[in-house]
């Protein structure tokens, strides 16, 4: 079918209706009470795909099909799909003179060609007659795709690494039409690719067929269903037999065949990604979860096996046993951890690190710094995090990034601080986000990706959202936000929630005024400054704190007295009335030698200079 290209990107946004900053509130798909209702639908995509990789160009080519379930109450005259990789091809960026991305995608409806428009990264299909609501149908995909390096400096999800011995290892994500999400609250919500933000999917079935060179191992969404025709006999028994004890799958490939077709499912997930190397050290166990046994695998090349065999099996394992216990029952049956150059990403079952570590030479152990051991482990479990938010409960990252990377930030911190509480954590620590907040350049976290650079998106979407609810668990007891997380999960499991839902749940469950946290916190530009002013003596002995920066938290305050006692209080934000000072009443007898604001440093003050008060 021949392809029309239509608007410009900015067109496309203002047919979107979407603005960079958004409300917290603007959306919401559950009840009142933050959990799905008796109206909520949403829809289905099942795909069965076969993908040809081609490592010579490093590009593919797919066919497949695609039945998409309208449960909406509404039918539906178009389809839209997405292919995000399109913006490198705008970009003119060529491989081996190929532009990247797709030359032609076609759509066939009962072996009929339909209209396909292209819009920015985004397809129109024009259905010949509207799919009526409450039915499905079927449509044939065929199309093309040119990769680019995962090195480059756009930052691609999807590409190649290429190593020093010519050996190559490929990441295709956002590599099929996938379909765009269509929901109660935005309908087909068309906010193109920009690079900064990520996906807005539906959840299906998934039946994939990849055929790739035979010296190629494969990994990918869901389970290997045909193990046994793809691996030798040496490497399905060790593939079959892994459990608690590391198994390093070696001689994995069964003969010599030219290619192999490696076949894949995976059910109910919201994407699904691949990646195939003919230069991994793969390492598998299975360890308990409360669903049963989950299946590690590990892959990295060779040149990165020293902080990757010393660490990564036991950051994914500590991982995921401590979510599996504290956070929701871990999802995934299999689960793989890819190391490939390049951005960090996540997908049902899978995900991409690109943390590696000093270069292995011979056997010899390679220098490496605190820095780099970190992000190699912190690195993993971020990614691990992943599988709540927006795996599990499915999100709109284009739109609300803040959602599922804050919450994800915030479990991975936790996690990181169960592995080593001397672990680097990146996120989650106060002082690093006062340093954000007291930047000219701070954006809120609603502020969509796309609006932002790259630094202010690890500001406004990791580093606040992770602190803050660090604070608000702080504040609401460990137990209660613990037990309010792990039942928003389960409400929302293989659901798409927004973060006004999350807003509704906690407020749902809990009897504390949430007022100076959600909206200022998340959808303004303040920050968080708390001085200790001075004492006053009438009409009674007071301690004077103002509130410089419009942020609140709890705050710990410690009152130093002449005899040497240090009295330790705790400011709720609700004693702030709605004002900028805070008069503490202090006991009539005795004398107060000083004061002291956080003495912990647990909350991200940009201005620690006024924390401390001494009388004259």
């Amino acid at each position: 079918m021949r392809l029309r290209k239509s608007v410009s990107y900015l067109l496309l946004l203002l047919l979107s209706g979407s603005v960079a900053a958004q409300s917290l509130t603007a959306w919401q798909n559950g009840n009142s009470q933050g959990i799905p209702g008796a109206d909520y639908w949403q829809q289905q995509a099942d795909y069965t795909l076969s993908v040809t990789v081609d490592p010579e160009s490093r590009s593919l080519t797919g066919v497949g099909s695609l039945t998409y379930h309208n449960n909406s109450p509404k039918a539906l005259s178009e389809l839209w799909l997405e292919l995000p990789q399109q913006l490198f091809r705008d970009k003119g960026i060529e491989v081996n003179g190929r532009l990247a991305g797709t030359r032609a995608l076609t759509v066939t409806s009962e072996a009929k060609p339909l209209s396909v428009m292209r819009h920015s990264t985004y397809y129109r299909v024009t259905l010949d007659e509207p799919l009526p609501a409450g039915q499905q149908r079927q449509f044939r995909l065929s199309w093309d795709l040119q990769l680019i390096d995962r090195r480059h400096a756009l930052k691609p999800r999807a590409g190649f690494e290429t190593f020093a011995d010519g050996s190559l290892a490929m990441a295709l994500a956002q590599w099929f039409p996938r379909v765009l999400a269509y929901d109660s609250s935005t309908g087909w919500q068309r906010l193109p690719f920009g690079r900064n933000g990520e996906f807005h999917l539906e959840t299906g079935n998934y039946e994939v067929t990849v055929t790739a060179p035979g010296d190629m191992l494969v990994a990918a969404t869901g389970n290997l269903t045909n193990a046994n025709q793809v691996l030798s006999e040496q490497g399905l028994k060790q593939y079959r037999n892994a459990g608690e004890q590391v198994q390093f799958i070696r001689a994995a490939l069964s003969g010599d065949a030219e290619q192999r077709q490696w076949r894949f499912e995976a059910k109910n997930v919201r994407d699904f990604s691949i990646a195939l190397s003919n230069n991994w050290v793969w390492e598998r166990r299975k360890i308990a979860t409360q669903g049963g046994k989950t299946a590690i695998n590990v892959y990295y090349p060779d040149n990165g096996r020293y902080l990757w065999q010393q660490y990564a099996m036991q950051a994914v394992s500590h991982a995921v046993e401590f979510m599996d216990a504290q956070i929701a029952p871990f999802p995934d049956t299999e689960y793989s951890v890819v190391n490939i150059a390049g951005l960090g990403m996540e997908y049902p079952g899978i995900t991409w690190v690109g943390f590696r570590g000093p270069d292995q030479q011979g056997d010899e152990t390679p220098p490496f710094s605190r820095t780099q051991k970190y992000d190699v482990i912190g690195g993993i479990i971020h990614e691990v995090a992943h599988v709540y938010f927006p795996m599990l409960v499915n999100t709109n990252e284009r739109a609300q990034g803040f959602f599922d990377e804050g919450l994800t930030s915030f479990i991975a911190f936790m996690t990181e601080q169960a592995y080593s509480r001397d672990f680097q954590s990146f996120y989650g620590f106060a002082d690093p986000a006062a340093q954000v907040m007291a930047q000219p350049h701070y954006t809120a976290p609603v502020t969509q990706a796309d609006a932002l650079s790259s630094t202010q998106k690890l500001d406004a979407h990791y580093h606040i959202p992770a602190v803050s609810h660090v604070l608000l668990r702080e504040y609401l007891g460990e137990a209660q936000f613990d037990r309010l997380l792990t039942r928003f999960i389960r409400q929302w499991r293989g659901k798409r929630a927004y973060f006004a839902d999350w807003i509704h749940f906690v407020e749902q469950h809990t009897n504390k005024a949430l007022d100076w946290f959600w909206l200022p916190w998340l959808e303004s530009h303040q920050h968080l400054d708390l001085a200790v002013i001075g004492m006053t003596s009438k009409p009674e002995p007071q301690l004077i704190i103002e509130n410089r920066g419009g942020l609140l938290a709890p705050v710990e305050v410690n009152l130093l007295w002449q005899d040497g006692r240090i009295e330790r209080r705790i400011i709720s934000p609700s004693q702030w009335e709605g004002k900028n000072r805070l008069k503490l009443p202090l006991p009539a007898q005795g004398d107060v030698s000083g004061a002291v604001l956080d003495p912990q440093r647990k909350i991200p003050d940009t201005n620690r200079q006024n924390n401390r008060w001494y009388p004259n």
